[in-house]
């Protein structure tokens, strides 16, 4: 008995392609027809039926995200007589699907692309909000924090994916980033709604931050620590 490799299902020793997927059928113990070599399904193939999949799962959550947003919208009007306090629903259901369905739709899953997408989802979500709101915080407090988060995401990402260094130096980094972080969103907070009060709370964050990152970099400059996180957790 043996499976297919692209899904996993049992094939049959007769089948020479899967009747799931129908791709060509891979034994190398079963006997070779003279003149009719094997080779691995091509690329193209297995990325089109990726990005059909990724197409039809994003279908269903399109659709099964419909099924809160039409339930609340139905049940503010029933009870209301018009749409009031529903549509906080309706933009945070918005603000969902920008982030869920963009990442399935896309030919190539570009994480950069999808970030830039959800900053500027997330920045119209929070305006749509002040507006509703009817008050003024968003360009004060709420635009730079949202900025500051996502270029900090986006340096994390840079890490992650681009840079030589190794995972020690790049986990203390995001430590770094996320103390240094912390100590803005204090410092903002302050500045648009305390009247500029000094920071307190943020401190607790931003020393064990400080602190874990620079032992990560410590455990990096030590060969035989290293050696032994290696080895014990592959590090």
């Amino acid at each position: 008995m043996s499976y297919c490799v692209n899904c996993g299902v049992k094939l049959k020793d007769t089948e020479e392609v899967c009747p799931l997927c129908e791709t060509p059928v891979i034994n190398p113990s079963a006997p070779q027809k003279s003149g009719a070599g094997r080779s691995y399904p091509p690329a193209k193939k297995s990325e089109k039926l990726r990005r059909v999949r990724r197409r039809a799962i994003a279908d269903i959550f399109a659709l099964m995200l419909l099924i809160p947003l039409l339930t609340t919208i139905i049940c503010d009007i029933n009870l209301g007589g018009g749409i009031t306090w529903s549509i906080y629903v309706v933009i945070s259901i918005g603000l969902l699907y920008t982030y869920l369905l963009p990442p399935m739709l896309l030919k190539r899953q570009v994480l950069t692309l999808s970030l830039v997408i959800d900053m500027f989802s997330t920045l119209a979500f929070l305006f749509v909000l002040n507006l509703i709101l009817g008050q003024k915080w968003f360009l004060p407090f709420a635009l730079p924090v949202t900025l500051i988060l996502f270029a900090l995401t986006f340096v994390a990402v840079f890490l992650v994916n681009r840079s030589p260094w190794n995972i020690l130096k790049i986990i203390g980094t995001i430590l770094y980033l996320m103390g240094i972080f912390i100590m803005l969103i204090e410092w903002l907070l302050n500045l648009c709604f305390f009247d500029g009060a000094a920071i307190s709370w943020a401190w607790y964050i931003f020393i064990p931050c400080m602190v874990l990152g620079s032992i990560m970099f410590i455990i990096d400059t030590n060969p035989y620590i290293k050696a032994a996180l290696h080895k014990r957790f592959f590090i």
